[in-house]
């Protein structure tokens, strides 16, 4: 064997064991992410406004109640009014964001107790994260949620899970979204044969903050960190095959999938890292099918920046603007 070919056999092995550690870096990465964020997600300080101890003692929490999954992180939290109430209460299941990857029900305590102060049952729950477990599994486990909410009014009389609502930060509205996309148009349930659909005719309204409503449009970002950000949550859920990521983007793009039986909607949103641009599309799209809509934005010359997620800074007064609207969305529905 002459010398090139011994040379050029030597460097065709290099660059495959260099393209198989690339490889392995890059299916792993979801997996590194998903371990960072979890852990800023446990460890952030929840933000609350300064009369907060007029809610919280309002408000009694049962937490971590199993609901029957298969599937890991089965558990959700449930707040319900510290003193009895003469009628069951409307309830709110509320499902967390975390890009996907992460996220905790606890992380969503203070809005959920403020939530149910004014007259609410909540319930906020956790649910199997990617990658460890793949699309369809969260909403999977919304359904299960919402079949085992229906069963809690012998045990619970301040429920009345005939009035439910359901609501959602970031990732969790996306899943809040595509979930009352699968109850109201058959042809797109049919893509999720795993998903209970028990509560068709129950869902009053959906609240979604900061929510991504159309996945693939996120994907072409110019901001460098942003859309290796985006590929990394896409790839973590839907998988990284061609086929998987082909539909997980026609899936997600949530404005096909809504027609005239979708529940009234509220849409919010910060002005900065975050979606405005797809939840006013999405709200275009429902009030062309004549779903009920409101919306609340924020222009930044008068508000400056508000960020994504915005709802849960509750020492602040776009904050306190966007409590004060979804109790006002759920109590005009509520009462419908």
């Amino acid at each position: 064997m002459t010398p090139p070919v011994i040379a050029l056999i030597v460097a065709g092995g290099f660059l495959l064991l260099v393209f198989s550690f690339a490889l392995g870096v890059y299916l792993r990465l979801p997996h590194v992410i998903a371990k960072k964020m979890q852990g800023s997600f446990e460890s952030s300080e929840l933000k609350k406004p300064d009369n907060y101890t007029l809610y919280r003692d309002r408000v009694k929490k049962i937490p971590d109640l199993a609901y029957p999954s298969a599937l890991p992180n089965n558990r959700l939290d449930l707040y319900l009014p510290a003193q009895a109430e003469a009628a069951p209460l409307p309830l709110l299941l509320w499902i967390h964001g975390g890009g996907f990857v992460a996220g905790v029900k606890e992380g969503t305590e203070i809005l959920m107790t403020m939530i149910c102060a004014k007259g609410f049952a909540v319930a906020s729950m956790d649910y199997a994260l990617a990658p460890g477990q793949k699309f369809p599994s969260a909403l999977r486990q919304i359904g299960e949620a919402v079949k085992y909410l229906q069963t809690l009014a012998d045990e619970y009389p301040q429920i009345d899970p005939a009035r439910l609502f359901l609501g959602g930060d970031s990732a969790g509205g996306h899943y809040c979204a595509q979930y009352a996309a699968i109850l109201t148009d058959k042809t797109y349930a049919a893509n999720f044969p795993s998903v209970p659909l028990t509560a068709s005719e129950k869902i009053k309204g959906i609240v979604l903050c900061s929510a991504p409503l159309d996945i693939s449009a996120m994907l072409p970002s110019v901001n460098f960190k942003l859309k290796l950000l985006s590929k990394v949550f896409f790839n973590g859920y839907y998988g990284f095959s061609p086929k998987k990521k082909k539909r997980g983007k026609t899936l997600s793009r949530l404005g096909d999938h809504v027609g005239p039986q979708f529940p009234p909607t509220f849409l919010t949103d910060g002005n900065t890292y975050s979606f405005e641009s797809q939840n006013r599309s999405f709200g275009n799209r429902l009030r062309k099918n004549s779903v009920p809509v409101k919306e609340l934005y924020f222009d930044k010359a008068s508000f400056g920046t508000v960020n994504h997620d915005y709802l849960f800074e509750l020492d602040s007064a776009t904050a306190q603007t966007g409590y004060q609207s979804v109790i006002e969305f759920l109590e005009e529905y509520a009462s419908r």
